[in-house]
């Protein structure tokens, strides 16, 4: 049997363990909340590298689309060159012909 002495301490032990549980709750909110903030400021984080990321691969699509047509365009100018260089080879073999042909008609 309790003795009626031993409730009023019972009493004060469970307020005493009452306090507590409310003390770690309330830490435990606090930590949460910081948690949550922590939380919220990451995902911002993430989303501006998403972002940054979305617009690094738009610019390297857009280098990569620059230097298709720089090296399309480096094809074509050596192209032109062959077909100047073929031409310049047919102007010689006919300068030649003139010449010999003139130093024909002149003996």
């Amino acid at each position: 049997m309790t003795q009626s002495n031993d409730l009023p301490i019972r009493v004060s032990r469970a307020e005493d363990n009452i306090i507590d549980l409310r003390l770690a709750a309330s830490a435990m909110l606090q930590a949460i909340d910081k948690n949550s903030a922590d939380i919220a400021a990451l995902i911002e984080v993430s989303r501006r590298n998403s972002d940054a990321i979305t617009t690094l691969q738009s610019s390297q699509l857009r280098t990569d689309e620059a230097i298709q047509d720089i090296r399309q365009a480096i094809q074509d100018i050596r192209q032109t060159m062959q077909e100047i260089q073929a031409t310049n080879d047919r102007m010689d073999r006919l300068f030649d012909y003139l010449i010999r042909r003139d130093r024909d008609q002149s003996t």
